[in-house]
């Protein structure tokens, strides 16, 4: 069993590209839902302008715009080698949280029935299936290593057995440290 290097990488960039192109699509449904939300609120008397509201599609959609950033990156270095299939996970799933938090921003104060929500409702549905299409992939990839590597022979003496346990518990340790560091992130994100 040979696993083609150049196909895995064609098939990542691929992957990556129709994540992309979905996150434009939404974009572009956003800017449209966002422009339908201010003609249809247009005549409304706001009690107090707040900024928070009014900067909250804006800054989702920048946020949309920098998690697929970083996920394109990854992905190119993952292709040269330099980054673990770990990292475009993590950052497929922050694209799809990004997403989420996009819709519900442009879902304020609109007419939940137009057609620029059911557009970026769709865009949205299009940017999930090619993030998980994509994470597919990269798992695949992963796999299909793991398996060659379990082909090729290995002596399996107790001093090796000891080395791969310590780096089993070396890295358990440092995903609970990974783990910690994430929550008191989000504990810091939730109270800013």
């Amino acid at each position: 069993m040979q696993i083609d290097e150049a196909q895995i990488a064609s098939e990542l960039i691929e992957s990556t590209r129709e994540v992309v192109k979905a996150g434009s699509e939404l974009l572009e449904a956003a800017v449209r839902a966002q422009t339908d939300r201010k003609s249809h609120n247009q005549n409304n008397i706001k009690y107090r302008n707040d900024p928070t509201w009014a900067n909250g599609l804006i800054s989702s959609s920048k946020n949309v715009a920098g998690c697929m950033l970083m996920l394109v990156r990854a992905c190119n270095q993952s292709v040269r080698g330099d980054i673990e299939e770990e990292a475009i996970i993590a950052l497929a799933s922050q694209v799809a949280s990004a997403t989420a938090q996009l819709v519900t921003a442009s879902r304020v104060r609109a007419d939940p029935n137009s057609q620029s929500q059911r557009n970026l409702d769709v865009s949205a549905k299009t940017v999930a299936r090619s993030t998980d299409n994509l994470v597919k992939k990269v798992k695949n990839v992963s796999q299909a290593h793991e398996s060659m590597e379990d082909i090729l022979p290995s002596g399996t003496n107790l001093k090796a057995k000891l080395e791969q346990q310590m780096a089993i518990l070396r890295l358990e340790k440092e995903l609970e440290n990974a783990r910690k560091q994430m929550g008191k992130i989000n504990r810091d994100d939730y109270r800013s």
